[in-house]
């Protein structure tokens, strides 16, 4: 974790981060991140539209994640039995905040003792190789592993824990 003093005070890695994006974000309902995500969206928006509409997009950085309609295979439509404001808050987090793998297709939560919590699985391509670009979100689930082995990371410290 990252820890700046201040008159005394210790501010965690989230206050950091919080000062930083808010008023990057502020005016922008339709950005996502682990700390703008209240506005979350109805499970009928994709209703009659296009699998290529885009739903939300969370932000990495510079990156831009889209959640598009989709299909009942990838996007909205596919995660939508799951959808609420708090499986919302979860994509912000993985994708703003999360440990990514050497591609950034992946996008991973920890709950403590460095077991998965979350995970999200992108698209920065075009869909097909040639559709609408990045594709986005494909999907994006829980990870409940038991035993012993289970999705527990091997080496080093974890990343993010499963909430702020």
């Amino acid at each position: 974790m990252i820890t700046s003093l201040r008159r005394g005070t210790v501010l965690s890695s989230v206050a950091l981060v919080a000062s930083v994006i808010a008023p990057a974000v502020a005016g922008h309902a339709e950005t996502a991140t682990a700390r703008n995500s209240a506005s979350s969206v109805s499970r009928a928006i994709c209703d009659g539209k296009s699998q290529n509409t885009t739903v939300k997009v969370y932000k990495r950085g510079a990156t831009s994640v889209p959640l598009r309609c989709g299909t009942s295979t990838w996007g909205f439509r596919h995660v939508q039995h799951r959808w609420n404001d708090a499986f919302d808050r979860e994509i912000a987090l993985a994708v703003s905040r999360g440990e990514s793998n050497a591609s950034h297709t992946i996008y991973i939560t920890y709950r403590s003792k460095c077991k998965e919590h979350f995970r999200v699985v992108v698209n920065h391509g075009a869909l097909n190789g040639k559709g609408v670009a990045p594709q986005g979100v494909i999907t994006a689930y829980h990870r409940v592993v038991s035993g012993a082995a289970g999705a527990e990371r091997a080496a080093g410290p974890c990343g993010v824990l499963e909430s702020i």
